[in-house]
């Protein structure tokens, strides 16, 4: 989704025409997410080239699991921090542990990522021109 506001400038004070900034939101697909890495650290890298940024945006993100997965409790860190963004990308890293209180089911995340339909909510704000 994507939606248009109007701002004249950025934080960074460089001038930017009227109306220029963009919302632009989606998810990276609750069962289909592309996460890679071993052991306990899960990268996944989300293509935002869609939204036609012209410099890196403000990004936000929500792990999310899907409502047939079982998993009640979860120790992660970096669930909710975008990195290495750019106008066309960025990415999210897990770090942890997860223990599920239902299948009596403990691993690392890339063992239970897949089982449970991990997926990211995101939304970026930036500037278009």
């Amino acid at each position: 989704a994507v939606v248009s506001t109007q701002s004249t400038g950025d934080p960074k004070g460089n001038p930017h025409p009227a109306p220029c900034t963009q919302t632009c939101a989606g998810n990276t697909g609750i069962g289909t997410t592309a996460w890679s890495g071993p052991g306990y650290i899960l990268n996944l890298t989300v293509d935002i080239s869609g939204c036609g940024f012209v410099d890196a945006p403000i990004i936000t993100t929500l792990l999310e699991q899907s409502v047939t997965g079982n998993l009640k409790a979860a120790l992660m860190s970096g669930s909710a921090s975008a990195h290495s963004v750019t106008s066309k990308q960025f990415g999210v890293t897990l770090i942890g542990y997860v223990y599920d209180h239902v299948v009596k089911a403990q691993g690392y995340p890339h063992i239970l990522t897949a089982q449970h339909e991990w997926s990211v909510n995101w939304q970026a704000i930036g500037f278009t021109c």
